[in-house]
């Protein structure tokens, strides 16, 4: 080891000697009874020996120094060596605020087993067996730190662990530079560790240390600038856990205001544990390092949602990293220096400047050639650089002459060789490819590349490359997608998309083409702006020029935007104490894990609480307070989590555990078993929705031999219709690597990994989105969604989006794809910022995402841009979930969950939609919805309406434009995903949902303690029940159609409610319905009171109801009869039912309809069918009665008809001497 020769140590980097001078022996026996005696500012000189010690600078501003740091043989045979395990101390310790001016130079530090700091009831930490700087800042230059050992161990039932084997930076801004750092172990940190503060950890040799968690450096923060770490390794130090990171483990953070930098260094050879391990995917504070030649890999990196370990994605060729073998060479000294061959030189940071001194490890200048070189080591000679020349075009093909001339040559005196190659385009004849200038005859248009090297005989030097444009290609000009603005801000148009295929420098030409006239700033610029002050739609046109051609136009439409956010608290916790962990939410359920009592994720339950009652529920897997249950999702009334295993039979705390899925009904104390863990099968991130589940399945693990850690997943799942007795099927196998459980970050596993929404199954398979059509699964159908460069992980869908964190650019961005059509994905970015943005959730079109632990929410506009919704607050936190207007999140890691109502209407001109009382028109009808008050009335034009409309607050009127004319309500139609509507807050009768066809979701339209009117409406072709009540609902369904809907046309749930014992029913009304061609009954359910209604053809039977009251109905002609019993409740009077007698008034007689309807067969409907065959479909009749009827004029003679009462068509009520029995009255 070299140093600045000729400067006595007090003297290096400018450091003042001011104080007297303390030598050892001579005048003092030992270091510390010398630094005892020393004042700031003395000196204490050591002569070569071994002093067997621990020294403690004590806070003193004094150097410690051998008698000549710049020789490596004093250095060696200056020896403080500590102790070992028996004095559980540091050999230097720097514990008392040191600064710069407390120095440390020029020794061996050896012998050390760690400074023990504040002990816990399951942890005994010792810091910096060779060295420790605890919350000091200390200068330690040109020393050996070697062979220091930390313990690793268990205790009893206490961990005993060492960190920073050579030193151990806490709370520090050391500066750490010229020192070999080798053959020293801990449990994190072999040769270095760092948390908080901001250490400079430079120029130094740091190789052969060895670690559980980062064998050659951990680092938390600080800089990492210009090391040679290698030889390093990661592994298992006796206690059975896996080695990670074995030359490097790293986490960005942000300490004292300043990041993570890890530059210039080599980062080769790992021995075990991989080149590098970090806790998010590396950015530009990562850059031109060397990682090559690590075992078993150079880059993995543990996802911060998830825990889990996957490959790093994308670094080298980026920022300046290489992958490529650094050819070290002992430079004599046991320093490894770079070979003039190495890859390293003149490859590292252009522009570098030294942090601190001007050499490198062995006291050459640190800058010799033209850039800075990787490594500790700078190459002493100096090699010659290449210069090809600046990139050429010409329009025709002329010859073209390359000129090398400007190469650089160290040795004026040197040869100079250089070597011509062509590397792309047509191939051409160089006239001399020795010469520093060439030339060639193109043979038409293309791009030519070619690559020049230069040698002085001794040296080869970098090369350069250039290139040749022969003709010319326009650019592109692409003025951004259409977006909205809000009216009075400011809006900025996007030109930065455009782009030249012979990537010129483009400049821009902006002009506006229509729409009210505004002054546009920096037309000349890729992103000029205007105020949008007046509503209207604003179309601008950009033309961009290479400076030689000109794109053709394109064209962007900036429209107005009316935009009201209304924000609310929500209270989303059942208890205000505990830790709370993973919220989902649907409908008006949130659930979560949770604890009462500490972090030990064996203590977690399932809590799922009811919003609108405020009633909560509690799940355990087992039954045992020692429970492990976690990743709880909800849909509708199903609760399905992973869990299952118990504390100590046989599972441990930090050790491998396998998990089961498991599945409860809100109100139902009831647990169902999915899959059962065992020794060698593990189930976890199930997700659900409606009647299937799907979760992530291990099979054949090996926990004492291993094969636990990252092994393969399948892609699995369950039909729950008859949740006793599931139906079981496998969708894709071996998909991925994971670890069954995130032992080391359960508190963190934000990563769901796999969703499921209606049929459609998509999951993260090895870096990429996948997704499988179940809705047979007994022919499954798989297809990729996004195959993209970098991880793309966590995906959320909702409808036809899926929405993922895609780390192709950045450490994360949230992308998003339509689904429409499985073989014509389209994918775009969502949202894109300097920040990862993560953890995306979707509701029909609102997406909630993580950026940098803020929640963030996003609005998907269909032909626009996305529009960002102002959040008041800004909260931060985790793992966000949304439905309808509401959003929880976790607030922080044992944290509360918190959770808010946020209702954002945007309005534009010339919406479908329209808000009767203020003349504002919406895009859609949700937006309405959300900007609407008590009492208004919403406008539908005909349209077709893709989404899902959730009626939160009270007294609207939603309605078509002639809600009485069947021909707009056929063409006013709601195509629904989850419901197409649906109220959840209590609503009575004022809220009305008129003249509407309701179509295309799972139910038509869904109440849950809500009583709205839903009147002249068609509920039809849903995949399950037309209409589901629950908890008590009291809809009044008037004037419907209600016909081939998947199961039921109404659906009454039976569901429980926590401490309220038995089931809670519901009431509504139902009349002059005709109910009719749905797959399985008519009605279902328990205390229904039906007025002339008409129940027929329906698959099963008419009415599947123990209890009810009907009156002038027809219920007939269903495939397993009228299913009326006698409940207790049940009043059946002056109806037509088949196969009844009892009541008043009823009769058993065919009805006399001018037509039935039928079953057929959709491939040939000239066959009939079956209703419960699968191709089966259902021809609608007409119910009108014919002449001879018996059920015209018999319904209820007491029955009160009001003068403009009418019938399913809109005919009077009353024609005869009585109503008819039905619900459409006999027109003569």
């Amino acid at each position: 080891m070299r140093c600045q020769r000729g400067l006595p140590i007090v003297m290096l980097f400018g450091i003042c000697a001011y104080g007297a001078i303390l030598r050892v022996p001579e005048q003092y026996s030992s270091i510390q009874a010398a630094i005892d005696k020393a004042g700031n500012g003395d000196t204490v000189i050591v002569a070569p020996g071994r002093y067997i010690e621990h020294i403690d600078f004590k806070g003193k501003a004094i150097k410690v120094s051998s008698t000549d740091p710049c020789d490596p043989s004093v250095v060696a045979s200056t020896v403080i060596q500590g102790t070992g395990a028996a004095s559980a101390s540091s050999v230097v310790t720097f514990a008392n605020g040191e600064g710069k001016d407390s120095i440390l130079a020029g020794l061996t530090i050896t012998g050390g087993s760690g400074g023990l700091v504040t002990a816990s009831q399951t942890e005994v930490p010792y810091l910096g067996p060779g060295i420790v700087c605890y919350e000091a800042s200390p200068t330690i230059i040109y020393n050996r730190i070697v062979d220091n050992h930390g313990p690793f161990q268990i205790a009893g039932e206490r961990l005993v662990y060492g960190m920073g084997g050579g030193i151990a930076c806490f709370g520090s801004s050391a500066v750490v530079a010229f020192n070999i750092i080798a053959n020293n172990t801990a449990a994190i940190g072999g040769g270095t560790i760092v948390e908080g503060g901001n250490p400079l950890i430079y120029n130094n040799l740091i190789y052969a240390n060895q670690a559980l968690y980062g064998g050659g450096c951990a680092q938390f923060g600080g800089r990492l600038i210009s090391n040679t770490i290698v030889d390093n390794e990661a592994s298992d130090i006796g206690l059975g856990f896996e080695g990670l990171g074995g030359n490097l483990y790293v986490v960005y953070v942000v300490s004292m205001g300043l990041p993570t930098v890890v530059k210039n260094n080599i980062i080769c050879s790992a021995r075990s544990g991989s080149g590098i391990i970090s806790e998010r995917n590396l950015g530009d504070w990562f850059a031109y390092n060397d990682i090559w030649g690590n075992l078993p890999s150079d880059w993995l990196t543990i996802d911060p949602d998830s825990g889990q370990i996957v490959p790093g994605q994308g670094m080298i060729g980026r920022f300046g990293n290489i992958s490529q073998d650094p050819v070290l060479a002992n430079t004599g000294s046991g320093l490894l220096g770079l070979d003039p061959s190495s890859p390293c030189i003149d490859a590292g940071e252009p522009g570098f400047v030294p942090p601190f001194g001007a050499t490198d490890i062995d006291g050459d200048p640190r800058v010799m050639g033209q850039t800075v070189d990787i490594g500790a080591d700078e190459f002493p000679g100096c090699r010659p650089v290449a210069d090809a020349g600046p990139d050429q075009r010409y329009f025709e093909p002329k010859t073209i002459t390359l000129d090398g001339s400007r190469s650089v040559f160290c040795d004026p005196c040197s040869p100079r060789l250089y070597q011509w190659i062509q590397i792309a385009g047509p191939t051409v004849a160089l006239s001399d490819p020795c010469a520093a200038c060439t030339s060639f005859e193109p043979p038409g248009p293309g791009v030519y590349r070619f690559r020049l090297t230069v040698s002085d005989g001794t040296y080869k030097g970098r090369a350069d490359e250039v290139q040749v444009y022969i003709g010319d290609q326009p650019p592109v000009a692409y003025a951004g997608p259409d977006r909205l603005c809000e009216i009075l801000a400011q809006a900025v148009l996007d030109g930065t998309g455009s782009w030249d295929p012979d990537a010129d420098k483009l400049s821009y030409r902006w002009r506006q083409i229509s729409g009210p006239q505004v002054q546009l700033s920096g037309a000349d610029t890729a992103t000029p702006s205007f105020f949008c002050v007046r509503h209207g739609e604003y179309v601008f046109e950009l033309v961009v020029s290479d400076g030689f051609m000109e794109s053709d136009p394109d064209i962007v439409k900036i429209t107005s935007m009316g935009l009201s956010v209304t924000q609310r608290s929500i209270e989303p916790r059942h208890v205000n104490s505990g830790s709370f962990f993973y919220p989902d939410l649907d409908g008006n359920r949130v659930v979560y894990a949770f604890s009462l009592g500490s972090g030990n994720c064996f203590n977690w339950d399932i809590v799922c609480k009811d919003l609108s009652t405020g009633l909560s529920q509690t799940y355990k897997s087992v039954g045992s307070s020692l429970d492990l249950d976690t990743q709880p999702r909800i849909h509708r009334e199903t609760i399905i989590w992973a869990g299952g295993a118990v504390y100590g039979n046989p599972w441990k705390e930090y050790e491998p555990i396998n998990l089961g899925i498991f599945a409860a009904r809100f109100g139902s104390e009831r647990v169902y078993t999915l899959c059962r863990y065992t020794m060698t099968e593990s189930y976890s991130h199930p997700a659900i929705w409606a009647n299937k589940v799907v979760w992530l399945e291990h099979r054949d693990l090996d926990i004492p031999n291993g094969r636990w850690w990252s092994t393969p997943y399948s892609i699995c799942g369950a039909d729950i219709t008859d949740i006793a007795h599931p139906r079981y099927f496998t969708i894709a196998k071996d998909v991925g690597y994971r670890t069954p459980y995130a032992i080391y970050g359960f508190e963190t596993d934000f990563d769901h990994v796999i969703d499921i929404f209606d049929d459609i199954v998509v999951w993260e398979a090895n870096g990429d989105i996948y997704g499988a059509d179940i809705s047979d699964i007994n022919q499954i159908r798989t297809f990729p969604i996004c195959l993209d460069k970098g991880r793309q992980y966590d995906p959320a869908i909702y409808g036809r989006f899926v929405v993922w964190t895609d780390c192709r650019e950045d450490s994360g961005d949230i992308y998003i794809a339509d689904i429409t059509d499985p073989n014509a994905i389209v994918i775009s970015p969502l949202v894109r910022g300097p920040n990862r943005q993560s953890q995306p959730a979707i509701d029909g079109n609102v997406v909630v995402y993580e950026d940098q632990y803020a929640i963030k929410v996003i609005r998907i506009v269909p032909g626009y841009a996305p529009v960002a919704l102002r959040m008041e607050g800004q909260p931060q936190g985790y793992t966000p979930s949304i439905w309808a207007d509401a959003i929880v999140w976790q607030a922080g890691i044992y944290s509360p969950v918190q959770g808010i109502s946020l209702r954002a209407g945007i309005s534009v001109p010339n919406g479908p939609v329209e808000i009767v009382q203020t003349a504002a028109r919406y895009m859609t009808i949700q937006d309405a919805v959300n900007a609407a008050k008590a009492g208004y009335r919403i406008s539908i034009a005909p349209g077709v309406y893709h989404e899902d409309v959730r009626l939160t607050q009270q007294d609207l009127i939603l309605t078509s434009v002639y809600p009485s004319h069947w021909d707009v309500v056929q063409q006013t139609v709601i195509d629904g995903f989850d419901a197409a509507v649906q109220c959840y807050s209590g609503q009575t009768t004022r809220t009305v949902i008129e003249g509407l066809t309701l179509t295309g979701g799972y139910n038509g339209v869904k109440c849950d303690g809500a009583g709205p009117l839903v009147t002249q409406c068609l509920i039809t072709g849903n995949l399950a029940s037309g209409v589901f009540l629950s908890n008590r609902s009291t809809a009044v369904l008037d004037r419907c159609y209600i016909t081939c809907n998947g199961e039921a046309g109404v659906e009454l749930a039976q569901l429980g409610m926590p401490g309220r014992g038995g089931y809670v029913p519901s009431y509504p009304t139902i009349r002059t319905c005709l109910i009719a061609g749905n797959r399985t009954y008519g009605i279902t359910g328990h205390l229904p009171a039906i007025v002339n209604c008409t129940i027929v053809e329906n698959g099963l039977q008419g009415l599947a109801c123990q209890s009810l009251n009907m009156l002038n109905s027809i219920v007939y002609y269903n495939h397993m009869g009228s299913g009326l019993g006698e409940g207790p409740n049940t009043s059946v009077n002056y109806s037509d039912v088949q196969g009844w007698t009892g009541g008043v008034g009823n009769l058993d007689l065919e009805p006399g309809f001018v037509a039935l309807g039928r079953w057929v067969r959709q491939s040939d409907p000239t066959q009939p069918a079956l209703p419960d065959q699968a191709d089966a479909i259902w021809l609608m009749g007409d119910y009108r009665l014919c002449t001879a009827s018996p059920c015209i004029d018999a319904g209820d003679p007491q029955t009160i008809i009001a003068p403009d009462q009418t019938d399913l068509a809109g005919n009077g009520r009353l024609v005869g001497t009585r109503v008819d029995m039905g619900a459409l009255e006999y027109k003569p």
